[in-house]
């Protein structure tokens, strides 16, 4: 159908990568992405955005997360290998795991470069008391790059961009055809979901160019990540916490954490810190649904929830609404 018009309702991560699947599924679709906040003030602004899916955290179908890690991988090793990847800020780090036990193998096992166990040789660069590592490379995703080329990406192709707060998806009827629903934690309000939460995250960004590798705690929870021009130090997880403020005691903790694990970051300088909230869902929700509003519809796909995970699944998760976009057309002069 020529000229169907679709909105997509969020424009971190999800809402862009989506609006860009769109557009390469069908060509002649006129796309709108409307937000009322963009790039610096989305939740993928601040994210470390390296590749390490697990199925811990990702609470949904084996096969479909399968599908969604492999088409995300894909996407962002091609990225990385081609001319455009300092403009998308995608990037390579080596990547050590540390426990005080025998992990399950991860689910990223299958998709990272070198994977391995780490030797005692390895183990000995690290001060904790750890039994076990693996080691592997991987790719990282800074998303202040990567997000204004993703911008880049959808206008070139045609689209627009139009700040505008939705505060209830039948504002939309009769102005679109579909809307795409990508709002993470907005979506407990307008699309009704109460499986949706918040899970604070706080991460410091620090100055240290002499720091090369990734390296994660998982007795402590500590990382530290190297990206492009900072190097991330985390971090919190709290479950419904919807503080947006920076806690001192917060970050004394990961900076703490972060020195014992590698001290050589100990006379690193702050460069910044980020707050963030991660919508998180068990499973993330890639669905449509024909939404009621009295006696008018509106097919709507939904595509969030993917919390600690998002911008590892973004283009996955994309890539399969704009799938359920493309089934949705056929039924635009017709009930679904």
């Amino acid at each position: 159908m020529s000229g169907v018009r679709i909105a997509v309702v969020g424009a971190g991560i999800a809402g862009l990568s989506t609006a860009v699947n769109i557009q390469r599924n069908i060509p002649s679709a006129r796309v709108t992405v409307m937000a009322d906040r963009f790039l610096t003030d989305t939740t993928s602004d601040g994210a470390a955005g390296i590749f390490r899916p697990s199925f811990e955290k990702i609470k949904a179908d084996e096969t479909l997360v399968r599908q969604w890690v492999s088409d995300s991988w894909k996407h962002f090793d091609c990225l990385w290998r081609s001319e455009e990847a300092r403009e998308a800020g995608i990037g390579s780090v080596t990547m050590y795991q540390l426990f005080d036990k025998e992990p399950l193998y991860p689910l990223f096992k299958e998709f990272v470069y070198d994977f391995r166990e780490m030797t005692d040789r390895d183990m000995k660069r690290f001060h904790g008391n750890f039994k076990m590592g693996l080691a592997c490379t991987t790719l990282t995703t800074e998303s202040r790059k990567y997000l204004p080329w993703l911008t880049d990406r959808f206008k070139e192709n045609g689209g627009v961009v139009k700040i505008q707060r939705v505060n209830d998806f039948s504002e939309l009827i009769g102005d679109y055809d579909i809307v795409v629903n990508c709002t993470s934690l907005s979506s407990k309000t307008l699309a009704g979901d109460n499986l949706v939460y918040s899970v604070r995250g706080h991460l410091l960004r620090v100055k240290a160019p002499w720091v090369k590798h990734a390296v994660y705690d998982h007795v402590t929870g500590a990382y530290i990540i190297p990206c492009f021009d900072t190097v991330v130090l985390g971090g919190t997880r709290q479950k419904d916490n919807y503080s947006l403020e920076i806690d001192p005691e917060d970050t004394k903790r990961i900076w703490e954490k972060c020195c014992r694990l590698q001290p050589n970051i100990k006379k690193a300088e702050i460069a910044w810190e980020w707050v963030g909230l991660r919508p998180h869902r068990s499973p993330p929700r890639v669905e449509k649904e024909m939404m009621k509003f009295g006696d008018k519809e509106l097919k709507v796909v939904h595509n969030y929830g993917q919390g600690a995970n998002g911008i590892t699944l973004s283009w996955g998760c994309a890539k399969h609404a704009a799938k359920l976009v493309q089934e949705l057309i056929p039924y635009i002069h017709s009930k679904l």
